[in-house]
């Protein structure tokens, strides 16, 4: 689908073909394995769903063992009445359809030109003194994954010594679309995943990026900075030990998702975006900050259940501080969140910013 209501059931359809046999069919709804079945065709009804942006995809696998992976689609689910929610039901989604399989795979490994319509899978620990991946504008329907232990955590690094883990490079004639980022440690100081590059020539500008996710990764060093124009971008249930989240456009693109995020010691910035979902994350700040949380030209966002705090000293030389700045955040949902500051005052005792 490429958008519903709360409470709202759809179908998932997809179907798988092979030579010989197809022995499993597996379909995914936000990272999660929602069925699996046990011949070429599946389908799964779908109800109640959060509000927010949603992604899904579908792997098959052959009598022999062989697994391909369908491109990322994604979808909006605009809350209900109950939910008193102002959040316009719009998406720049596909349209609902049956999946055809199809891709190959290969192992990841540094320096190498990605092909569009592969599965790169991380199967030993990967380094570089420059960047370690580049995903080129010409690259679309790729994944780039890693291997789990029985924990649900990624075993395998992508990491750089003098530039950038994984790096995004669009360009005036085109842009990566459709890039799957997931179960990778991630270790680079100079930066975790990166789309760079742009804005090309006078607005209006082309895309810098399009569709992408980066799901379920620990990030030893460095974090995401995905700018500055681009649209329909899901950052979920990463773990951050040092960096932060930023997803920051020049002008004001359509959906953004950043959900049951963990970061450790930085900071988390979303900028210019309709449709914008950010629940569920906890922010820490332990390093010295100027702001733990800023959000900013937003339209139709739900910003619900966070935990954003402060433990660090502020930045001494900071002329202007906030711990929480929004900017131009309209019509939206503000519910739950918890902002707490355990630096000390002035006064020597510790005080807390009101929740909102």
């Amino acid at each position: 689908p490429s958008q519903s209501a709360f409470g709202e059931a759809f179908t998932i359809a997809a179907t798988a073909s092979d030579n010989a046999r197809v022995s499993a069919v597996r379909i995914f709804v936000d990272g999660n394995n929602v069925i699996t079945c046990p011949t070429g065709t599946c389908g799964y009804s779908a109800s109640n769903l959060a509000a927010g942006n949603h992604v899904f995809y579908v792997t098959a696998t052959d009598a022999s063992g062989n697994t391909v992976q369908t491109d990322v689609r994604s979808f909006y689910i605009s809350p209900s009445a109950a939910q008193t929610a102002p959040i316009q039901k719009t998406t720049s989604g596909p349209s609902a359809q049956p999946l055809s399989i199809q891709g190959t795979t290969a192992t990841l490994n540094c320096g190498q030109a990605l092909v569009s319509g592969t599965t790169y899978v991380l199967n030993s620990d990967i380094s570089s003194a420059g960047d370690c991946i580049t995903i080129n504008a010409d690259v679309h329907d790729v994944v780039i994954q890693g291997v789990l232990d029985s924990g649900n955590n990624p075993i395998y690094k992508v990491s750089s010594t003098g530039g950038i883990a994984i790096r995004l490079v669009p360009q005036a004639w085109g842009h990566p679309k459709n890039i799957v980022i997931k179960n990778l440690k991630i270790d680079a100081v100079s930066g975790g995943v990166v789309l760079s590059g742009g804005p090309f020539g006078n607005p209006p500008w082309p895309l810098t990026g399009e569709s992408i996710m980066i799901y379920n990764n620990t990030f030893l060093n460095g974090g995401v900075n995905i700018g500055p124009y681009n649209k329909d971008i899901t950052v979920n249930g990463n773990k951050i030990l040092s960096g932060g989240i930023s997803l920051s456009n020049l002008a004001a693109l359509d959906n953004a998702t950043v959900i049951n995020n963990e970061i450790l010691d930085g900071t988390m910035w979303v900028e210019k975006f309709d449709n914008a979902v950010v629940k569920d994350n906890k922010v820490t700040a332990i390093s010295p900050v100027y702001e733990l949380l800023h959000l900013a030209f937003l339209s139709n966002a739900l910003i619900q259940g966070n935990s954003f705090l402060v433990r660090g000293i502020q930045q001494p030389d900071s002329v202007q501080q906030y711990f929480v700045e929004l900017d131009n955040v309209n019509n939206s949902i503000f519910d739950s969140n918890i902002i707490e500051n355990y630096n000390e005052a002035p006064e020597g005792k510790k005080i807390t910013v009101e929740a909102f």
